[in-house]
């Protein structure tokens, strides 16, 4: 059986694909720091924010660099 991935396009709509994904039961691309331009912006505290949202999320979620 294939599994389903949703990836947020943005940083800002993370925790919203975060929410969709458990409801749907579906897994998590995280590909935030696979684009250059987020590191222009406060990249540290994204991944902090990102690492504490999905700590308790109960599928597969991959991430990209």
């Amino acid at each position: 059986m294939s599994k389903i991935y949703v990836q947020p396009l943005v940083h800002e709509t993370f925790s919203d694909f975060v929410d969709f994904a458990e409801e749907n039961k579906f897994n998590l691309e995280i590909a935030t720091f696979a684009y250059a331009n987020v590191y222009d912006t406060d990249w540290h505290k994204i991944l902090i924010d990102q690492e504490k949202r999905i700590s308790a999320f109960k599928g597969d979620a991959h991430i990209s660099f």
